[in-house]
């Protein structure tokens, strides 16, 4: 199973990518569009993060994607220009994905 990450940011691009985590950077609502339907498809990928910009252009297709199918799971992440992604944040995010309540 694979982990991807769609995002507008550079720094969460590079980032992911250095922990060896594969990503595709999007600059606008058409990419961003390619790209998920891309991974949605794409039957090796069982987790697509997804950062806040990404899903703010796509809510109404993630919102089906969450209820129609369990996978792959989608997890929306924070991008360094709107909230930074501390330790205790990402973990708490990590949590409420996978239905950990704290």
């Amino acid at each position: 199973m694979k982990v991807e990450v769609i995002t507008n940011s550079k720094k969460v691009f590079f980032g992911f990518q250095t922990s060896g985590v594969k990503g595709r950077f999007v600059k606008d609502r058409n990419e961003s569009e390619t790209e998920w339907a891309r991974a949605v498809n794409d039957r090796e990928i069982g987790l697509i993060l997804i950062d806040v910009f990404v899903y703010d252009q796509l809510k109404e297709k993630v919102r089906e994607h969450e209820q129609k199918l369990k996978f792959p799971l989608v997890l929306v992440i924070p991008s360094d220009e709107h909230e930074p992604m501390l330790g205790d944040n990402l973990t708490k995010i990590i949590k409420e994905a996978i239905g950990i309540k704290v």
